[in-house]
């Protein structure tokens, strides 16, 4: 049986909020990144430099998967 049109307003409301989320991971990853950016270069190669890299690095991996989320959400309505 289909989805009814109940079923996929809400998957549309949780895309939009999946939306939402995504855009604040990729705000918080902007600013991290600024900051690196800011640090003096040889606090860019540092432990400290590298826990930025790591921690942006993971922020987008989330935004990717958010992505991924909202891509297979979409197939279904």
């Amino acid at each position: 049986m289909p989805m009814n049109r109940t079923v996929r307003k809400e998957i549309q409301e949780i895309v939009a909020q999946l939306e939402e989320l995504r855009d604040r991971v990729d705000s918080i990853t902007d600013s991290e990144q600024d900051k690196y950016d800011n640090l003096p270069e040889g606090l860019q190669e540092s432990e400290k430099g590298s826990a930025f890299t790591d921690c942006i690095d993971s922020l987008e991996g989330a935004s990717g998967a958010i992505d991924e989320a909202i891509g297979c959400l979409y197939e279904i309505v």
